[in-house]
């Protein structure tokens, strides 16, 4: 509002009558929609470009972590190799001085400094030239991930792997990206958050596509995993072309384990009980269960299954863990 304000004010469009102590329109509503830049964005990007640059660096710095952040890890996220840090009083000061011009305002949840409005995040962040913002990002994701150690700061492992999932093939080391998302992915897992689990898969899986196979054991560690979460979630299709994937590079019956036993899992859970297929799978890890059972297959079963209670009774199998 404090922007928009101001942008009527310095057109003309707006001004305050100090005789009748209320804001006036000097121009009809035609006018007006000539006077305000459609754009509020681009508004607020021109008072950015008259604040300090070190207001500028927080705030830039500020607009792409998603959640609130302290001083102390602010003081890290500004630290650069042009050896311009900031000490955490500076900081504050700059905090303070940046609510004074309407860009940020005081969270008494958060105990910390937050936008004052969504159009001032998405401003800053459209404040960094392209060429800056990548080494920018980069810088804060090493930052972050040195930071998140322990539960309260997993949201910087979080944060990190999604400002380099952000960036383009040639600014970053894909194999390492990779690891990164596997890793987090099975924190979001652990944490209950399939959907988010899925979606740092995907990264991955899209991240390893130019050269996938290449790199054997980490593109197997991908796609089982990307297997394991399509079959958590339903998704039978994402599923069914990651178990062709696997199964026609594996190199080994252990290697396709994942991928048998998710696409058997599968045909249970959809009720599509092509038993046959189930069979074969089972007789490849040396089940050896008879794709046509005679009455002698039958006969020998249920005498293997006496020894095996002896003088127990089938009800025992409840008591079963």
């Amino acid at each position: 509002v404090m922007q928009a304000l101001e942008e009527l004010v310095r057109k003309n469009a707006l001004y305050y009558d100090i005789m009748c102590f209320e804001w006036r329109w000097t121009v009809d509503k035609v006018e007006l929609a000539n006077q305000v830049s459609a754009d509020v964005v681009e508004t607020i990007k021109d008072k950015i470009k008259g604040l300090s640059t070190d207001i500028q660096r927080l705030l830039s710095v500020m607009a792409f972590i998603p959640q609130s952040v302290d001083v102390p890890v602010l003081k890290e996220l500004l630290m650069n190799d042009e050896d311009n840090s900031l000490d955490e009083n500076k900081i504050a000061s700059l905090l303070k001085e940046a609510s004074e011009d309407g860009m940020l305002m005081w969270s008494t949840e958060s105990r910390n400094y937050v936008f004052s409005h969504d159009r001032i995040r998405e401003a800053s962040r459209e404040y960094v030239v392209e060429e800056d913002r990548d080494k920018m990002l980069r810088h804060m994701a090493d930052v972050l991930q040195r930071l998140g150690k322990g539960s309260k700061m997993e949201w910087c492992l979080y944060t990190a792997v999604d400002l380099l999932n952000s960036l383009p093939p040639d600014k970053v080391d894909v194999a390492d990206l990779i690891k990164l998302n596997l890793r987090v992915s099975k924190i979001a897992r652990s944490r209950g958050s399939p959907e988010k689990e899925n979606m740092l898969l995907r990264e991955s899986l899209e991240r390893l596509q130019p050269f996938k196979w290449n790199n054997y054991d980490q593109s197997l560690e991908v796609y089982n995993a990307v297997i394991a979460s399509e079959c958590n979630l339903g998704n039978g299709d994402s599923m069914s072309t990651a178990i062709d994937e696997v199964l026609d590079h594996a190199k080994s019956l252990q290697d396709k384990f994942s991928a048998y036993f998710a696409m058997v899992q599968h045909l249970r859970i959809s009720k599509e009980y092509r038993t046959h297929e189930g069979v074969k799978v089972l007789n490849m890890y040396s089940y050896n269960i008879p794709l046509q059972p005679t009455k002698i297959d039958l006969i020998r079963e249920k005498m293997k299954l006496r020894l095996a209670f002896k003088s127990r009774s089938y009800a025992s199998l409840l008591k079963l863990p």
